[in-house]
């Protein structure tokens, strides 16, 4: 605008001398050789400032997806872990009586395909998430590392639901096969072999089977699981060398590996265990309702099941666990060791 106004100042006096005239008529040239660089300049920025706007408006519609697919993969998650919730819940509730054993495989039966069929589809919304997660990891850096976390959390959930899937489709009415194929397939061999006579002594197993939470007492499920530990569940009882030896050689020939393990015990009456030490203190022992003598022995003896104190919080457990001695150390009351 100030260019445009001195040329125009300069044609108003554009009537001196002829050499006035001529030196104007020059400047006037100027003026207008520098007004159109400055227009080529301002437009050559402009279109620089556009091509560098360009990829930063592209990565803000990326990282608008990404947030989306984000956000889905969420949702698909949380409702599969739901799922998977009442899949255990289920199975657990499957697990109780043994005297409703033929209704419940009856049941399961019924159920199966129809679990299957549901199950598929959680694969595939889960191969989706993968899928998705996987993506947005490689999108952006910024998000990088809780795309990868999210991918691995997704990998296990798909895993496991992969695993129950491929029990279920596998073992049609066999309830062991909750505890994996191959502990389902021992347990048949080893029904098998004892109505041969081919075993000294009971065999009982898997631990699993044998074992349910009592009736008011199912807050303590899951601390329960952990307290005894997926190792301990899927094994079977002994109580000679023999057996022993008989039971490790169904386990090579089924191909287990750290599955299917062996314990052996002495042969008894069921033991004797105190309660908890105080009020508002459940144990191991107490929560679960062990239906088998020899099972119920094995895991005291392996598991210290009368040992293994639940509270319903861990303030509440130290609350009334923890006690000090006349020279004020800290001990725990009665017989519990954990």
């Amino acid at each position: 605008a100030a260019k445009q106004e001195e040329l125009r100042l300069t044609e108003e006096a554009a009537n001196g001398t002829t050499d006035e005239r001529d030196e104007k008529t020059k400047h006037i040239r100027d003026l207008s050789a520098e007004a159109g660089e400055q227009a080529d300049k301002k437009k050559k920025l402009q279109a620089q400032l556009k091509e560098i706007l360009a990829p930063l408006k592209a990565r803000e519609r990326e990282l608008q997806s990404i947030e989306k697919r984000e956000k889905q993969t969420k949702r698909a998650l949380a409702k599969e872990r739901e799922q998977l919730k009442k899949l255990r819940d289920e199975i657990l509730r499957n697990a109780g009586s043994h005297e409703s054993e033929q209704a419940q495989k009856t049941e399961m039966l019924q159920k199966s395909e129809t679990e299957l069929s549901e199950l598929k589809e959680k694969v595939d919304g889960l191969k989706q998430s993968l899928s998705d997660a996987a993506r947005a990891s490689e999108d952006t850096e910024s998000r990088l590392s809780a795309a990868k976390n999210e991918f691995k959390h997704a990998k296990g959930q798909l895993n496991q639901v992969q695993r129950t899937f491929e029990n279920l489709q596998s073992s049609g009415t066999d309830l062991m096969a909750r505890f994996g194929g191959r502990v389902a397939k021992i347990h048949r061999m080893v029904v098998d072999a004892q109505r041969r006579g081919k075993f000294q002594g009971p065999v009982e197993g898997p631990i699993g089977a044998y074992l349910k939470i009592n009736p008011g007492k199912e807050m303590y499920k899951d601390v329960v699981e952990t307290a005894l530990g997926v190792q301990i569940l899927d094994r079977f009882v002994v109580t000679n060398d023999r057996d022993r030896k008989i039971l490790n050689e169904l386990r090579r020939k089924e191909g287990c590996g750290n599955d299917c393990g062996i314990y052996q015990v002495k042969q008894g009456a069921r033991y004797n265990i105190p309660g908890p030490p105080v009020d508002g203190i459940e144990t191991v022992g107490t929560v679960l309702s062990i239906s088998n003598d020899l099972v119920f022995n094995c895991l005291v003896d392996q598991a210290k099941i009368e040992k293994n104190g639940l509270g319903k919080s861990k303030e509440e457990s130290q609350e009334k666990l923890l006690t000090r001695d006349a020279s004020g150390r800290l001990r725990v009351r009665g017989k519990i060791s954990q």
